[in-house]
């Protein structure tokens, strides 16, 4: 990939993100502001990933519980729409399956049990049909842990950790029901 291009996308990512704490603000108040926030991280647009899955692990509750999920073979096929029809995206990620799987998900927590996140994380890839897994853990509020099963789209075209880790921190401030 040309070096204008890389710098294109790298661009449009760093505009997507920009713009995430503005479009969370105008659905904050949705039981699945999640929803939208792993929508906009996922998008082509943004960090166009295959797929991911976000979870809470409660240690303090014993609870491993799937919150919201992406599947770009269901993805939302009006992007710009999103944000701007809360109510069309919200009817349609209910009906989303993968989504519908995420977040009826629901085991013993791992980090109270001691248990590895890569051992977990391959068994919940193969029941997600995740072919590629990786996944990523960090410190949410009440000693809770984030994690994000997720599988990318081929080779990064621009930096893709530093800014995908970052952003995930966007999570914790949408409300979890």
């Amino acid at each position: 990939m040309e070096r204008d291009e890389i710098l294109l996308k790298h661009q449009q990512m760093l505009g997507s993100l920009s713009c995430l704490p503005k479009k969370l603000m105008s659905v904050h108040t949705l039981d699945n502001a999640t929803e939208f926030v792993l929508h906009e991280l996922c998008n082509q647009g943004c960090f166009n990933l295959h797929k991911a899955a976000y979870f809470i692990d409660n240690p303090d509750f014993n609870i491993l519980k799937g919150v919201a999920g992406f599947s770009q073979a269901e993805a939302y096929t009006e992007w710009d729409q999103v944000w701007n029809n809360p109510e069309a995206f919200t009817t349609f990620m209910q009906r989303s399956d993968f989504n519908q799987k995420i977040r009826k998900f629901c085991v013993a927590s791992a980090h109270r049990n001691q248990k590895p996140y890569n051992e977990l994380i391959l068994e919940m890839a193969h029941d997600l049909d995740v072919i590629e897994p990786a996944f990523v853990s960090w410190d949410i509020r009440h000693d809770n842990k984030g994690l994000l099963l997720y599988e990318k789209h081929g080779v990064d075209v621009v930096p893709f950790e530093e800014h995908f880790l970052n952003s995930l921190y966007l999570l914790n401030f949408c409300p979890v029901y």
